[in-house]
């Protein structure tokens, strides 16, 4: 069973901001598309669980929490964040 995928506004833009600053685009790009691909086809496989009903995940270069609600069939990705950057 597929699974929507919903970036957070806040998620959303920080991933276009990378993608116009940065000179790894291309890393990036896929970074951010494999992370929707593999939440889609199976996100209860893809990281690992964290405090309550969140997940963390990490496609190099980026780094993702996310929730999975199952009844609805959609996962919701909150935050991103590049691991070796200082939050």
């Amino acid at each position: 069973m597929n699974y929507r995928v919903f970036w957070f506004p806040d998620a959303q833009r920080f991933i276009d901001l990378l993608l116009e600053a940065s000179d790894d685009r291309e890393k990036i790009a896929a970074a951010s598309q494999e992370i929707d691909r593999r939440l889609t086809i199976d996100p209860f496989d893809y990281g690992e669980s964290r405090e309550g009903q969140r997940r963390i995940g990490f496609e190099p270069p980026l780094a993702i929490t996310f929730e999975i609600l199952r009844d609805v069939n959609t996962v919701i990705v909150h935050d991103v964040w590049q691991p070796t950057q200082n939050r």
